[in-house]
């Protein structure tokens, strides 16, 4: 998964460079250079599109989810997840700085934070 931009730059690059070899690979120069071996020859142009196309749905996936049109990763109600401030745990108790506020305000003072859970995507209505 790409989680930032020097990521999505990097494996940008890269995927130019699959698409390149995988348009020059020649499978008889393949086969000969494996002993002739055609079946041996193929597996390795299927190996580089297989990995152009996971590459490509990464890069996707990061340009939808920094565009915005996503709202929620899963779609649906938002999700509970563990919050890395209380070290892997339910986000249960205050939330320390530098995540909650200074002042020594309940994670409930941040936007995504509501009776001291963390959502992704928009909180449930307090109520």
């Amino acid at each position: 998964m790409i989680t930032n931009e020097r990521q999505y730059r990097i494996s940008k690059a890269e995927l130019e460079r699959l698409r390149a070899a995988i348009k020059r690979f020649d499978a008889a120069e393949a086969a000969s250079s494996l002993n002739g071996d055609r079946a041996l020859a193929q597996a390795q142009l299927e190996a580089l599109q297989s990995e152009s196309e996971v590459l490509s749905e990464q890069l996707r996936e990061y340009e939808t989810l920094k565009s915005g049109s996503i709202r929620n990763l899963e779609g649906g109600q938002p999700q509970r997840i563990a919050c890395p401030a209380h070290q892997g745990a339910d986000c249960s108790g205050p939330v320390p700085a530098p995540i909650g506020r200074e002042n020594g305000t309940q994670g409930a003072a941040d936007p995504a934070l509501r009776g001291g859970e963390l959502f992704v995507g928009e909180p449930p209505e307090a109520g």
